[in-house]
């Protein structure tokens, strides 16, 4: 697989959703934000500061989360930040997404940080949503 970031420039701390997501708007591609479903990670270093970011494309969501944890290994990250912007997936949808995720980053040691829904005006972390699941595990 060949893979390939965006750095970044400037040290920034993403332990809050709502940083996150006021990261992802700055580079989420605007004109695709409401009409094509696309997902962006942010990579992070064990203080959540972020290390780089990538955009997938939609693809089976067992080839994207390869992709994304295989990056994750690449670039040395310890946590990540997955984004999509909800285009046409119900909530149930939602809820398995955020398990499959969060089961590959625990078998790749791979902190999921959290799970956020996007569109322009909005978002919904699904952190909440893994540690009811997963009570035992820790978190930042």
């Amino acid at each position: 697989m060949d893979f390939s970031f965006t750095t970044c420039q400037q040290s920034l701390n993403l332990s809050e959703s709502k940083k996150a997501y006021r990261l992802l708007l700055k580079i989420w591609d605007q004109a695709k934000l409401a009409t094509q479903e696309e997902w962006y990670v942010l990579y992070v270093d064990h203080e959540s500061k972020l290390i780089c970011w990538h955009n997938f494309e939609t693809m089976p969501i067992r080839m994207l989360i390869k992709m994304i944890t295989g990056l994750a290994n690449a670039c040395d990250a310890f946590g990540i930040v997955v984004a999509r912007n909800c285009v046409n997936r119900s909530e149930m949808e939602s809820e398995l997404i955020t398990e499959r995720f969060y089961e590959a980053c625990n078998e790749a040691n791979i902190l999921l940080q959290d799970l956020i829904t996007i569109n322009k005006d909005s978002f919904r972390s699904h952190r909440a949503d893994f540690r009811r699941s997963y009570p035992t595990q820790q978190f930042n």
